[in-house]
């Protein structure tokens, strides 16, 4: 048995498509690969009309955990499925009963073996917090060790076993052509490492790989990822060949045959370990969710405490005067005395005297104790609205005076910037005298240059001796 989460589960756009096609696909007569199933979906457990109005139209609208326990037995009971459903409720969503989450579980048997999917609404129904059942970093440890335990208790085929283990595996929803190319490696790389053409190791497999001109991205511990030649996704190379601890001697049959022996010799133990880290794993859980999800006390919008006012409440609803509860009726036929109203206090003399009235009232019912927690429940979901106002006149508040702070700020900036504007202006005027007038010295120096160039040219007569003067 394995145990899968979806990564489906997070529509907020359109809710009621999302969970409708979700549904839709459990109880569909065609699987995803759009084959007719031979054996029709059969509900095991929840509503699905209630469970997709609740994922549809609640406060977390279009949030749900949704996955499948997958056997690869067929005939197991079906008192033994729902205990199996029961216990990994308990282990998924510990501390809640329950009425406190909606959860729908559907069971398969078209492909031979037998799966039961489930799923979760994203809401818890009392508190209508958010309840994400499921978050892998936390749950993954719990869940995993749950899986383990199950499979020893009831010997359910485990996937974690030797004999189990495939050379090569890969996702269900492989194209074809990918598959072929998964295969074509292994078997291409069974055949070199018995050639002796390369080493059988993770370095061996890397120089192979190398040598068909395939560029790996990632490597990790349990694969290998290369680069898809044609182009698209990297194709991941799964299984125990393509393992980093890879070594051929330890896939023999005699070498699985050992491993296999001494991992059923150690299954009770493996089990007991598994089922106390569960439980100590739940244990915290189970304090977090009852801290986190406390149902709340429905008496406690009508009557929250023995104060003063509740016992006055408490006396005038049964019709006494006193602060003790009335005393049992006697056998007589009188009827009882109507309460006598209270006294007058003292008023001025202005004033009228404000005479209180006589407070008469049967007991109880059914329907007065729902109308007044309905009427406590509509006036906590009004004083949440009015909360909300607040907090939203608020936000607009400090929004209008950031608004009115920024316009005030450009306004000094556009006076500023229109300012500056102008010594602009003026001093691009100036500049273009100064242009006007450096342009008119220039001309002036031109003029002058040129005649005393004139002057040189002049033929003068030479002077070989000094003149006498």
């Amino acid at each position: 048995m394995i145990v899968k989460f979806f990564k489906y589960g997070k529509n907020t756009n359109n809710p009621a498509k999302s969970v409708k096609q979700a549904v839709g696909y459990l109880y569909s007569e065609v699987d995803s690969n759009k084959i007719q199933r031979s054996v029709k979906p059969e509900t095991v457990r929840g509503d699905p009309q209630g469970f997709s109005d609740i994922v549809a139209y609640g406060n977390h609208a279009g949030r749900y955990t949704s996955g499948v326990l997958s056997f690869a037995e067929s005939d197991i009971d079906e008192d033994l499925q729902e205990k199996i459903i029961d216990d990994f409720e308990s282990v998924l969503l510990p501390g809640l009963e329950f009425d406190q989450y909606s959860s729908l579980w559907v069971r398969h048997r078209d492909k031979g073996r037998l799966e039961l999917h489930f799923m979760f609404a994203g809401e818890e129904l009392h508190t209508n917090k958010r309840l994400n059942a499921y978050y892998h970093r936390a749950d993954s440890t719990r869940i995993n060790a749950w899986k383990e335990a199950i499979n020893v208790e009831y010997r359910f085929k485990d996937p974690n076993h030797p004999s189990n283990k495939e050379r090569i595996s890969y996702a269900s929803n492989l194209p074809k052509g990918r598959k072929e190319i998964v295969e074509a490696l292994s078997d291409y790389m069974l055949e070199m490492i018995g050639k002796g053409a390369i080493e059988p190791s993770r370095d061996g497999i890397l120089k192979g790989l190398k040598q068909l001109k395939l560029e790996v991205s990632r490597e990790t511990n349990k694969s290998i990822s290369i680069k898809d030649p044609a182009g698209g996704q990297n194709i991941r190379l799964k299984g125990s060949l393509w393992e980093r601890d890879f070594i051929p001697d330890r896939h023999t049959e005699e070498a699985v045959r050992r491993r296999s022996e001494d991992y059923d010799r150690r299954s009770q133990e493996r089990a007991r370990n598994a089922r106390n880290r569960v439980k100590e794993l739940c244990e915290r859980r189970e304090r977090l969710n009852r801290t986190k999800y406390a149902k709340p006390d429905p008496v406690a919008h009508i009557r929250p405490d023995n104060s003063p006012a509740s016992r006055i409440d408490a006396r005038n609803s049964l019709g006494s005067g006193s602060d003790a509860l009335p005393r049992k009726q006697s056998h007589r036929n009188d009827p009882p005395r109507p309460p006598e109203p209270y006294p007058v206090p003292g008023v001025l003399r202005n004033k009228k005297p404000e005479v209180l009235p006589t407070i008469k009232k049967e007991k109880e019912s059914d329907a007065d104790t729902n109308r007044k927690r309905n009427n406590a429940i509509y006036e906590e979901f009004l004083e949440r609205i009015r909360r909300k106002r607040r907090s939203l006149k608020r936000i607009l508040g400090g929004i209008l005076q950031t608004a009115r702070t920024s316009l005030g700020k450009s306004k000094e900036y556009g006076e500023k910037l229109q300012h500056d504007n102008r010594i602009l202006r003026d001093n691009l005027e100036k500049l273009r005298e100064f242009e006007r007038e450096s342009e008119n010295h220039r001309k002036d120096s031109q003029r002058i240059a040129n005649k005393l160039k004139q002057k040189k040219q002049n033929n003068y007569p030479r002077m070989d001796y000094h003149p006498k003067w």
